[in-house]
């Protein structure tokens, strides 16, 4: 049966989880791997992961940095495997070995090791008194030359690596890596498989050639300003939030961040660019659309508007029209990102007791 993997994504708060509830509803899809907790999948994008081998094999690459690309993979794709992560990564306690036989598989497709030590590997130096008397005595007998007298390097235990593949090699190798990890999420009855995140919306037009035509994205959009009050004023405060705001906190800084992270075009056909807003202001046409994307039977929507309430959702909207003094702070951004502001059919305020962010953390007259 013919499997569809689509990756959800967007910028931090623009809606991506109304698009996978949505798609929740459908009997034939699933939201890989849980279905009652969230789980992002960060294995391709994570720092020394698929998308930095892929980019630094294929970019002024060398025998000796093609050494520590490889082991930084290896690194990294250990650390997602071997710890439990809750929301990321724990593949041994999901998968057993199959995540690990993976990533070795691309590794023994793009490299050899070899049995030598080079600098990467170089974890401190100590005086040895050994080294220094067999130099000595390399020197009276055989008049060789001192060379770092008595010093000796201690190794790590890695393994060392030659990687020098082909563009074509590094992409084909990608593609069954990518293929292999969506296969370890098969279920039988699901024909569509929905991976929260997976690539950031900066990242699909240069990693396109990672993935088989079967993978498709769906990037969410929000206006920016509901995003800029939201992460300054809600999410991240007491008793719901942690840690510090996701964006700058005032206007001029965000608008400079937005500009430079979203992204308006593509030219992949298998990207499709969906604005939250949309999915609650013209639902009918929106799931139409997101259907033909992926694929989906309208039949097949069993549950539909028991996972993604619209009536509820409409209520984190337009929370620039909760307080004057909100409208204010935004209205620089409602000027500069003009080409991001959504274009509202109707003018509304949401009603606080029905907003899925907590209430309690917005306070003061509107």
């Amino acid at each position: 049966m013919m499997k569809t993997n689509i990756a959800v994504t967007g910028y931090y708060g623009t809606g991506s989880s109304a698009i996978m509830d949505l798609i929740r509803e459908y009997d034939c899809a699933r939201v890989v791997p849980f279905k009652d907790r969230n789980y992002e999948h960060v294995v391709f994008y994570v720092t020394g992961g698929l998308f930095n081998l892929c980019t630094l094999l294929t970019h002024g690459n060398a025998p000796l940095t093609s050494d520590m690309i490889i082991n930084n993979f290896v690194s990294a794709m250990e650390r997602l495997d071997k710890y439990d992560l809750v929301w990321f990564g724990s593949y041994k306690k999901q998968f057993g070995n199959r995540f690990r036989e993976l990533y070795m598989e691309l590794v023994n497709d793009l490299s050899t090791s070899k049995n030598e030590k080079n600098l990467n590997h170089v974890v401190k130096s100590r005086y040895s008194i050994v080294k220094a008397l067999l130099q000595v005595a390399a020197h009276l007998v055989l008049k060789r030359n001192f060379i770092q007298y008595g010093s000796k390097y201690i190794y790590d235990k890695k393994k060392v690596f030659f990687s020098m593949p082909t563009e074509e090699e590094v992409y084909k190798a990608a593609k069954k890596f990518t293929t292999g990890y969506f296969n370890m999420f098969d279920e039988d009855g699901i024909t569509v498989r929905v991976f929260d995140h997976l690539i950031w919306a900066n990242q699909v037009e240069e990693y396109r050639r990672c993935f088989n035509d079967g993978f498709k994205v769906i990037v969410t959009e929000r206006d920016p300003r509901d995003v800029y009050l939201l992460n300054k004023y809600v999410w991240f405060r007491p008793p719901i939030g942690h840690g510090r705001p996701h964006f700058p906190t005032e206007p001029k800084a965000f608008i400079e961040e937005w500009s430079k992270t979203v992204v308006r075009n593509y030219s992949w056909n298998n990207v499709k660019l969906i604005h939250f807003e949309d999915i609650i202001y013209h639902y009918e046409e929106t799931v139409k659309e997101i259907e033909e994307f992926i694929g989906l039977d309208q039949s097949r929507h069993k549950d539909k508007g028991k996972i993604l309430d619209v009536s509820r959702s409409i209520e984190n909207t337009q929370i620039f029209n909760l307080k004057r003094e909100w409208a204010d702070e935004v209205e620089p951004i409602n000027k500069k990102l003009s080409e991001f502001i959504y274009q509202f059919p109707v003018e509304r305020t949401p009603v606080l007791e029905n907003m899925f962010d907590d209430p309690r953390t917005i306070k003061g007259k509107k």
